[in-house]
């Protein structure tokens, strides 16, 4: 059985379901890190003095079922790879939502627990709050990744609140896995206005 619906399964009871929210406009289905918890593809960037903590936040945005034509209004698992710099980069903590487990191994992330709802502009759920320590200046990047032994083979995935056995695509929100989603003192663009047809044409 995948790892992802396994662990979802497993922590079903702990499911909740959330209000369904208004849709926004913009790519579907991105993973992203973001200095703003709600997925502002404005931050998906900082500049930052050395050896000063600071928060970083994973976070899904759109999720969108294609298959029905309707917005996800939970999430309750997610998988992918966070691939951080080799040094310069401590990760001094790496927080799930309450009652959500990993089952991977870092840099792995196979997540499943309680539902977790999407909010605000870009129907966004916090899935990680990162707090990272960089001990150089220098330019540095944060890549996503599918797991090591993805559900849906060649990309990242998560799964519908309402039902765990449902899995979708997801996509970086670079638009490209060759392309970080978040800088550390160095620029990086989100994919905000990425047409989903447009999206998934990058991954064929």
């Amino acid at each position: 059985m995948k790892k992802l619906l396994y662990t979802v399964s497993a922590l079903a009871a702990l499911a909740l379901l959330a209000p369904s929210a208004g849709f926004a406009a913009g790519a579907f289905n991105q993973f992203g890190i973001y200095t703003d918890v709600e997925g502002d593809f404005s931050t998906a960037s900082i500049t930052t003095p050395t050896n000063t903590p600071f928060s970083a936040y994973f976070v899904i945005t759109n999720p969108y079922n294609d298959d029905l034509g309707t917005a996800i209004p939970t999430v309750s698992g997610f998988e992918c790879q966070v691939l951080l710099p080799a040094t310069g980069l401590f990760t001094l903590a790496a927080v799930l939502p309450p009652n959500m487990l990993n089952v991977g191994t870092v840099p792995d992330y196979i997540v499943g627990g309680e539902s977790q709802p999407a909010v605000g502009a870009n129907n966004a759920v916090l899935m990680i709050s990162f707090q990272f320590m960089a001990t150089t200046a220098d330019p540095m990047e944060i890549f996503l990744a599918p797991s090591s032994a993805p559900s849906i083979p060649g990309t990242m995935a998560i799964a519908d609140g309402a039902d765990p056995a449902i899995l979708i695509s997801c996509y970086p929100s670079s638009g490209d896995f060759a392309l970080p989603v978040f800088g550390i003192n160095t620029a990086v663009v989100a994919t905000e206005n990425e047409s989903w047809g447009g999206v998934k044409a990058l991954f064929r």
